[in-house]
């Protein structure tokens, strides 16, 4: 057996296929003892592989590329989502605007200028698709709306409902779900909905250090399978898979609220496994946009390992 020290970071739906390969233990099958531990975030999970404290982590993608724009070296392993992105909006705030649930993205989209918006980390995958959201319906993000930056992305939900942001954006499935259902928050964007469908990003995925790869090349292989292993789990019986994944990880969470959250992640999920050419291209062309840095000489066929390509 290959030890293997695997994190993800925190435990959002948008990694639900690397989670239930934890959950059922499939890297056992494939020769590997895996140490779970879960990280605050994707930076410090990053920063974590690169200094040798994790082998292989789950996180969000836009971290790993900027890490590799900043000289460091990757390795896509698999397990690829696409954002499961969603923004809440308080009702009051929804009535000042005069703008309704049923109008189009773009007038959604525009009713968030001047609004206290929280999300994730700053530099987060999380806050890149914020931003993506909000440029795709004409606001600048730095200058039209106050985005707020968390570490601690559970408290985005009780910040809703206390007032103390106008609107949040995350990823389905942390909890904002109960927003929804209590009427404390307005689905008023949504991705997975396709509100924005110019938006198709590598967002979540599992990776490692291209030294590590390149010195446990069987071990990196077994990862790919482990988690298309752990995808056959869930193509097989989504019921059982998403209760494994709610006993294990959500059982303090009302299974309403989880429900919702497993139905708006499940179909971002890619087939397999895979990270797709297409979602990798839609995350460098994203961050080309929403940034100064050029991605663009990242190259699909050299970061992602080879038997996570489509």
């Amino acid at each position: 057996m290959t030890s293997v020290n695997f994190a993800t970071a925190t435990t959002p739906l948008s990694l639900g296929i690397p989670l239930l390969a934890v959950a059922a233990d499939t890297f056992a099958e494939h020769g590997l003892d895996v140490t779970y531990t879960q990280t605050r975030g994707s930076t410090d999970t990053v920063a974590a592989m690169l200094n040798g404290d994790l082998d292989v982590a789950a996180l969000g993608s836009s971290a790993v590329v900027a890490a590799i724009g900043e000289g460091a070296d990757f390795v896509f392993l698999g397990g690829g989502a696409a954002p499961a992105n969603i923004v809440l909006l308080r009702p009051d705030k929804a009535e000042e605007s005069g703008v309704s649930e049923n109008a189009s993205p773009r007038e959604r989209i525009q009713a968030l200028r001047g609004l206290k918006i929280g999300t994730a980390t700053a530099g987060s995958a999380n806050d890149l698709f914020l931003r993506l959201i909000l440029q795709a319906g004409g606001l600048d993000p730095d200058r039209d709306v106050t985005i707020i930056n968390v570490a601690d992305f559970p408290t985005l939900s009780d910040g809703l409902t206390q007032g103390q942001y106008d609107a949040v954006s995350h990823a389905a499935g942390v909890g904002l779900e109960r927003n929804i259902l209590d009427g404390s928050g307005l689905k008023w964007i949504s991705l997975p909905d396709g509100d924005v469908p110019e938006i198709g990003a590598l967002f979540a995925s599992v990776a490692a250090t291209r030294n590590w790869v390149e010195q446990n090349p069987e071990a990196a292989d077994a990862v790919y399978q482990s988690l298309n292993d752990a995808y056959a789990m869930f193509d097989d019986d989504a019921e059982s898979a998403g209760e494994m994944l709610r006993t294990e990880y959500y059982s303090d969470t009302d299974p309403e609220a989880f429900q919702l959250g497993f139905e708006l992640n499940a179909p971002t999920w890619s087939p397999n496994a895979k990270i797709t050419k297409e979602l990798f291209d839609g995350l460098i062309k994203s961050m080309n946009e929403s940034g100064e840095t050029d991605y663009s000489d990242i190259a699909y066929e050299d970061i992602v390992l080879k038997a996570a390509q489509e």
